[in-house]
C-alpha cells in the first residue's frame, strides 16, 4: 500500500501534505494466542529529517469500552525524524513485540503517515508491504529470556547481560530474537567437523568473509550480438571487449551453515534466466574498479548458487563431502564458495580503461536496491567487502 501511485516516480506526487493517510486492517481475532507479534516492511521518505510534524505511527486497536471511542491504542513504532533517523529513505522489514496488550476480538491494526507542517512544507511518503500478524498460543514473546522477541538497539529489557539479540535467519526478515552465544569456528579450526569451535563469542549465524587468496588477470574476448553477456549487461557492446577476470571467494567463517535450500522457494532472492536457464540469485556481489574514490568501471556477477566448493579449514575434504550444490544451496561453516575467474560475467568490462594501477573493490551480500538490510542473515558485515590494488596495461 502506498500514500498515492507516485506517477513517473516523481518526487512530491504521493506526498502526505498538511493531514494523515491512514491505512486500516479488517478486525481479527487472535483466538488462542497469548501474545502476536506484526511484521511489515515500511518505506517512509521524509525531505527533512528534522522533526517538524512528520510520522509513520504502526498501532493495534483493541476494542475497549472504557477507552475514548471504544478503542484502546497500542503504538508499537512512531518513526518522527530526528536528525540521526535511520534508516533514512529505504525499506526496511521490522518486527514488533505486542506488549502489554490484552488481546480480543475485534483487533486491528492501523499505520498512519502524517505530516502536520506547513502544506507544502516538507514532502512525506509512505508504503507498507509484507504485512503479518503472528499469534503465539503457547509462548509470551514479551517474556524476558531466551527465544524472546527484543529490540537489537536496545536489548537488555529482552535479553538481559547473558543473551545476545540476533538476527532470526538465514534470510532477513527484521525479527530478533534473544539467542545464547556461540563460538565461530575461528582461525584455527578444530581438527575435524563436529568438534567445538575456539572462535569469538557472537550470534549463532554463519558469517561470510571475502578472502584475497584469488586469481586476477586480464584477457580479451569475443562477445556476439546475441550472447547472455551482452543480454545481461556484463559487457558494454558487442564484438571484442577487454575484461579483468577475477575470483570471488566467500568463506563461511561463522558459528552456523548458511542453508539457503530450493531457489524455487526463494523467489525474493532468486530470479529465473531464461538466458542461462537457471536461477540466478539477485545482488549477491558488486564489482567495481576504482581510482581513488572515483568509479572507473563497474561489472556484476549474477551467481546462478552457492554451494560448498572447497573446504578451507579441511583441505583433505573433497567434493563428495560437501552438503550444500545447486540444487540444495548454502556454504557450511569452514567452507568457501569460489566464483571462478573465466566463468561468464566474472569479470569487469575494462575496454575502455585506461593502463594504470587502480583498486578492485569487491563487495558480498549486498542491501538490494532501496533496501536497509542485507538479506542473507551473518554475525557481522565487515568482513564482506575486499580492496585489492590492481595494474592494468
Amino acid at each position: 500500500m502506498f500514500t498515492g501511485h507516485n506517477p513517473g516516480d516523481i518526487l512530491g506526487e504521493a506526498d502526505v501534505d498538511g493531514g494523515a493517510t491512514v491505512l486500516t486492517s479488517p478486525p481479527f481475532d487472535p483466538g488462542d494466542a497469548t501474545s502476536l507479534s506484526v511484521s511489515l516492511a515500511r518505506f517512509f521518505h521524509r525531505s527533512d529529517l528534522v522533526p517538524t510534524g512528520l510520522r509513520l505511527e504502526v498501532a493495534l486497536l483493541v476494542p475497549d469500552e472504557d477507552a475514548p471511542e471504544g478503542v484502546a491504542v497500542h503504538v508499537l513504532e512512531a518513526l518522527d525524524g530526528g536528525p540521526e533517523a535511520e534508516p533514512a529513505n529505504s525499506w526496511e522489514v521490522v518486527t514488533f513485540p505486542a506488549c502489554g496488550v490484552d488481546l480480543r476480538p475485534g483487533t486491528r491494526l492501523r499505520i498512519t503517515a502524517s505530516d502536520l507542517s506547513s502544506p507544502d512544507a516538507e514532502i512525506v511518503e509512505a508504503a507498507i508491504d509484507q504485512v503479518r500478524v503472528e499469534g503465539y498460543p503457547d509462548m509470551d514473546v514479551c517474556a524476558p529470556g531466551l527465544g524472546a522477541l527484543c529490540d537489537p538497539d536496545d536489548p537488555d529489557p529482552a535479553c538481559g547481560s547473558e543473551l545476545l539479540c540476533c538476527a532470526e535467519g538465514p534470510i532477513f526478515q527484521g525479527t530478533y530474537r534473544c539467542a545464547a552465544a556461540e563460538r565461530a569456528i575461528g582461525d584455527t579450526p578444530p581438527a575435524a567437523p563436529g568438534e567445538p569451535f575456539s572462535g569469538e563469542l557472537g550470534c549463532p549465524a554463519p558469517d561470510l568473509e571475502l578472502r584475497d587468496d584469488i586469481n586476477v588477470y586480464t584477457q580479451n574476448i569475443w562477445v556476439a550480438p546475441d550472447a547472455c553477456t551482452l543480454y545481461e549487461a556484463c559487457v558494454g557492446g558487442s564484438g571484442w571487449r577487454r575484461i579483468l577476470s577475477f575470483d570471488t571467494k566467500a568463506a563461511n567463517v561463522g558459528a552456523a551453515d548458511l542453508v539457503m535450500g530450493i531457489p524455487a522457494n526463494h523467489l525474493d532472492l532468486y530470479t529465473y534466466s531464461a538466458c542461462h536457464e537457471h536461477y540466478h540469485f539477485d545482488d549477491y556481489a558488486s564489482y567495481e574498479l576504482l581510482a581513488g574514490d572515483e568509479l572507473v568501471a563497474s561489472g556484476h556477477k549474477q551467481a546462478y548458487c552457492l554451494l560448498d566448493f572447497e573446504s578451507w579449514a579441511w583441505p583433505e575434504l573433497t567434493p563428495d563431502d560437501a552438503d550444500f550444490s545447486c540444487v540444495n544451496q548454502g556454504i557450511s561453516v569452514g567452507w568457501s564458495d569460489t566464483y571462478q575467474a573465466g566463468l561468464d560475467c566474472q569479470w569487469i568490462d575494462i575496454t575502455d580503461v585506461d593502463p594504470g594501477e587502480y583498486t578492485l573493490h569487491v563487495e558480498v551480500n549486498l542491501p538490494p536496491p532501496d533496501k536497509a538490510h542485507p538479506m542473507l542473515v551473518e554475525r557481522r558485515y565487515d568482513n564482506n567487502v575486499l580492496d585489492m590494488q590492481v595494474i592494468i596495461d
